[in-house]
């Protein structure tokens, strides 16, 4: 009677204390409550008699299910990758969208002008207004080009930042591995010594891991764990039981606002493109959101340029001269080799591309491989189409109404990223200062002459046939950003509501539950006291026995 007694105030502090370390850690991320199991001690019988042996804490069990660690850990990513996408979209729309910032009144008012000039084309202060128009269509242009590219280099920086979190947590993930993995050969009610708690602290780390990247989890028998960065290219390690390969940033791609981010595995250096997660939203929101952005911008810019350009060709200006451009010339040659960045480059070959048919243009960049020194493969990128054909010194290839040149010694291999609109923006300046250089007139007709006007009028707004209106692609350029926003929006909602149904089933197991632990403070100091008094009647019986032979 006095061991089992004693057994069951040995259990009793037991109980106590776990129920106590479950309080204090009430407000621990990612902690999960223990539970004591209790086994009645091996009873020892002798003939008719037996000597019970009371109670024993097997274990105190870790409430913990990898299938819900795991569904909170893809939650975490997925809501990371759409938070990511959803705010700079949704400033974007609202910039592309108000008046004061987006092309739309800026527009309107650019052709507003030029058709008040219909009237009196000869006039010195309505050209002077329509030539103001002007300088603030150029403005406004270069205002938005600013801010994409401001924000493209904004996530280069949040790419930097990351990489030095992802990094920093693997590593301590890798430690913890090691601790854990010499804990568990310990055999006691803890579990291995305190590797309960580490599992925990590591099971937190992933969790911050996985808001960076999507991550996949291999348990190992020695209760280490092996993480696996789930990416379009395959499952690529990152964390392998003490050992883990540092991220790093790429400075050999070629489009300056994407460089590529490398697992560093030994013998090589591999491209990650996560499923999920703040990178992916990152590089999702570059390639499906700013990129199609700075494109179509870009190729607006040269069509406005080219447009207006041409129609000026065709006209006399106040002094009955030749009308010269009133933007700088797209096609110079700076601007046709600025469109092309060698990715992969063997031969000494070198191309350029001039915007030619307005009417085919297409907002997209390319890849262009030459398969042979005269022969060539063309991906546009937007949507994976691809091309083949000729390419050399004498004989240009066309594509979208583009014209790519190629001169020098080109080989097989050799690989250029082009891009056509990148800088299209940028470049776009107004080209002339005075309001009679405006070429109104047709030629051979007077200063008062506006059928000049009237036809540049016509292409601006889609007439001529050669080209969409201008507002047109505004409106598409606005919509597809609109567009694009309501489906992050809606992402981002959804991956909430998963995110928040994960977290409240792995709680429902693994949290601590402060009225539970209470109601068991109170049932396991009854537990105590009452093996405490079978231990002091134990005693009393022990002593009377004792006083019968003295």
């Amino acid at each position: 009677m006095n061991h089992i007694g004693l057994s069951g105030l040995n259990a009793a502090e037991i109980l106590l204390n776990n129920t106590a370390h479950n309080v204090a850690n009430a407000q621990t991320p990612w902690f999960s409550r223990r539970r004591p199991l209790l086994v009645a001690e091996q009873s020892h019988w002798g003939g008719l008699l037996s000597q019970l042996g009371g109670v024993r804490v097997l274990s105190l069990e870790r409430l913990s299910d990898t299938y819900l660690n795991d569904q909170v850990f893809r939650a975490t990513a997925s809501q990371s990758s759409a938070n990511a996408m959803m705010t700079p979209l949704m400033q974007l729309d609202q910039l592309l969208g108000n008046d004061e910032t987006g092309l739309t009144q800026v527009l309107s008012q650019f052709i507003g002008d030029l058709q008040r000039c219909e009237a009196r084309p000869e006039s010195i202060p309505l050209r002077q207004q329509s030539l103001g128009s002007t300088r603030q269509l150029v403005t406004r242009f270069q205002m938005l080009n600013q801010y994409l590219f401001s924000t493209a280099e904004q996530q280069i920086r949040q790419v930097s930042n990351l990489i030095s979190d992802v990094n920093r947590l693997s590593g301590a993930i890798a430690a913890l591995n090691d601790d854990i993995a010499e804990l568990s050969g310990l055999n006691d009610i803890y579990g291995g010594g305190n590797c309960a708690d580490l599992m925990d602290q590591r099971d937190a780390l992933i969790n911050q891991l996985s808001d960076q990247l999507s991550i996949e989890v291999d348990r190992q028998s020695n209760n280490s764990v092996n993480l696996l960065v789930v990416s379009d290219q395959g499952a690529i390690p990152l964390v392998s039981g003490q050992q883990y390969f540092q991220l790093s940033l790429g400075n050999d791609g070629s489009d300056p606002l994407a460089p590529p981010v490398l697992v560093n595995v030994p013998g090589t250096a591999m491209p990650i493109s996560p499923r999920d997660g703040l990178l992916s939203g990152l590089q999702t929101l570059y390639s499906e959101g700013l990129l199609p952005v700075i494109n179509q911008l870009g190729l607006m810019a040269a069509v406005l340029a080219t447009q207006v350009n041409n129609q000026q060709s065709e006209g006399w200006d106040l002094t009955g001269a030749d009308g010269v451009p009133v933007f700088q010339v797209v096609n110079s040659p700076m601007a046709m080799q600025q469109r092309v960045v060698a990715e992969s480059l063997t031969g000494r070959g070198e191309l350029s591309v001039a915007i030619s048919e307005l009417a085919a243009l297409v907002p997209s960049e390319y890849q262009l491989l030459f398969t042979a020194s005269d022969q060539c493969r063309v991906t546009r990128l937007s949507d994976g189409r691809v091309f083949t054909g000729k390419l050399g010194a004498d004989e240009p290839l066309t594509i979208d109404g583009l014209v790519i040149s190629a001169t020098g010694e080109p080989v097989s291999g050799d690989q250029y990223l082009l891009m056509p609109w990148r800088n299209e923006v940028r470049q776009l300046a107004i080209a002339v200062d005075s309001p009679s250089a405006l070429a109104f007139a047709a030629k051979e007709h007077g200063s008062g002459d506006n059928q000049n006007l009237l036809a540049l009028l016509d292409s601006l707004q889609g007439g001529s046939g050669d080209c969409p209106a201008l507002m047109q692609k505004n409106i598409l350029l606005q919509s597809s950003v609109a567009n694009l926003t309501a489906s992050a929006v809606q992402q981002q909602l959804t991956s909430e509501s998963l995110y928040q149904a994960a977290v409240a089933e792995r709680a429902s197991l693994s949290d601590v539950n402060l009225d539970e632990e209470a109601a068991n403070l109170l049932r396991f100091q009854q537990y105590y006291q009452a093996n405490a008094q079978v231990l002091r009647s134990s005693q009393m019986i022990l002593d009377e026995l004792l006083a019968l032979y003295r």
